[in-house]
């Protein structure tokens, strides 16, 4: 079986990131991401579905050539027909606990994101007084 075990493949493999990738330097890998769920999953579809979508990627139905990455079921036994069409295509494919790294991983980049914007906020119109040599 073909699985990737690393989030983020060769560079030839990854996705093209647009600029709308990053945000404050901070690239959020879900944003604008086309992905597919195959397999029997330890969580319900629907979790990751509102998950991915809350951070801002697309949960396709079929396997197209427009699909960024294919996330199987750990407790899939056998190779479906999306994993099969995936192959084919040469998308990449990752395994569930890869999606709940990727989840992890967006969530803390939202909440670094969020604490630099309330840092950002308390001192905005704010007059500072900075002495000695520069």
């Amino acid at each position: 079986m073909l699985y990737r075990q690393i989030l983020v493949p060769k560079q030839s493999e990854t996705p093209a990131l647009s600029s709308s990738h990053q945000s404050n330097g901070i690239q959020r890998r879900l944003k604008g991401m086309k992905v597919v769920l195959t397999g029997r999953m330890l969580r319900t579809r629907e979790h990751y579905k509102q998950v991915i979508e809350t951070y801002g990627g697309i949960v396709m139905d079929k396997v197209t050539p427009s699909v960024d990455a294919l996330f199987i079921g750990s407790t899939s036994s056998k190779l479906s027909s999306k994993h099969q069409e995936a192959i084919q295509m040469q998308i990449p494919i990752f395994k569930e606990i890869d999606l709940e790294k990727l989840i992890l991983q967006e969530s803390k980049m939202v909440q670094e994101e969020q604490r630099k914007k309330e840092a950002a906020r308390k001192i905005r119109g704010k007059s500072f007084v900075i002495t000695g040599t520069l």
